[in-house]
């Protein structure tokens, strides 16, 4: 999955949880075009992140027990070689697309969940 597929999920994730109109996890990932073990590993992640993600049984919806919304920001700047060589573990010649895992580790690393 690329890095933008991945946070344009979670940008509809998140508009979905804060409206209260996810359904159930059965529902949510159907509106999200995902498996149900796909959405738990991404709303376990938002919670990683410091969502807080309940579950509503009458209302049958995600929503968050407390008020919070989600930040994200990129910036561009240049790297040395070095930093370039560490951050890829390789010559930096490496131009093989981020696997999903990596795109976590950069999602984790650029945004946030603020009160």
């Amino acid at each position: 999955m690329s890095l933008v597929k991945y946070i344009g999920r979670l940008k509809k994730m998140d508009e979905l949880i804060q409206n209260k109109s996810t359904g159930t996890a059965e529902e949510f990932a159907k509106q999200l075009g995902i498996s149900v073990s796909v959405l738990k590993e991404n709303i376990r992640e938002m919670k990683e992140l410091g969502a807080s993600i309940d579950f509503s049984r009458i209302n049958k919806s995600y929503y968050y027990s407390k008020q919070s919304y989600l930040w994200l920001n990129f910036e561009k700047s240049r790297i040395d070689n070095d930093e370039l060589i560490s951050t890829k573990g390789g010559n930096g010649y490496n131009r093989q697309p981020l696997e999903e895992r990596s795109c976590r580790r950069l999602i984790k690393n650029t945004h946030h969940y603020l009160p």
